[in-house]
């Protein structure tokens, strides 16, 4: 039974729990080790089991949420890399107003062809 200090007070076992409020891990470790009889004891209420599996699966809900936000992510690299590549191979790239290698090849092919006729 909760008191005004914040603790929580079983008159029917005489044990203390201690303040809920400022507990680590080592300490709570260490009251379930040595309590360890009191909770093999006590059975639940019933419908404790459903309320928390419920909570549980709303949870799990909350983060798969997040899949539609990552789609979305996807979607925008995606297209910031598209208009990236076109903005490169149109503005920046020095070499845009040479000769390719495959304009040199159809040219040289071209000239053997000239060639191959005049023969």
């Amino acid at each position: 039974m909760p008191n005004n200090s914040g603790y929580c007070v079983s008159f029917n076992n005489s044990y203390i729990m201690g303040n809920w409020d400022n507990i680590n891990e080592d300490e709570l470790e260490k009251f379930i080790i040595e309590n360890k009889d009191k909770f093999d004891r006590y059975n639940p209420k019933p419908g404790v089991e459903e309320r928390f599996y419920v909570k549980l699966l709303n949870r799990f809900k909350k983060i798969i949420s997040i899949v539609p936000h990552l789609i979305r992510v996807a979607i925008a690299t995606v297209i910031i890399f598209i208009v990236s590549i076109w903005a490169w191979n149109t503005y920046i790239r020095k070499d845009r107003h040479e000769v390719t290698l495959k304009q040199k090849i159809y040219n040289i092919t071209k000239k053997t062809e000239v060639v191959i006729k005049n023969l």
